[in-house]
């Protein structure tokens, strides 16, 4: 539901308001702004998210979920040229 996901958003800028040091409202946002296509955003969010991790498990996390952002955008940017590609050379 598109509602409820926007809805958390605003609860985690929120909490990043009250503490810009919540890793867990970053990666929370970060999450959402996947679900949401921000890519970007997504990426951004899970980096600072990273920066503040404490533990090796919950870094490790967050660095496979950030090649996890990466690869799907790489994906998409290649998916993107070869329609391009497709278009002008009138392949098939």
């Amino acid at each position: 539901n598109l509602g409820l996901i926007e809805e958390s958003l605003r609860d985690c800028h929120r909490a990043l308001r009250i503490d810009p040091c919540y890793a867990k409202a970053w990666y929370r946002r970060g999450k959402l702004n996947t679900i949401l296509g921000n890519y970007r955003d997504a990426f951004r969010d899970i980096t600072v998210s990273l920066s503040l991790e404490s533990s090796l498990v919950g870094k490790k996390q967050l660095q496979n979920e950030l090649k996890a952002i990466s690869d799907y955008q790489n994906k998409k940017v290649s998916e993107h040229n070869d329609a391009i590609i497709c278009r002008v050379y009138k392949v098939k």
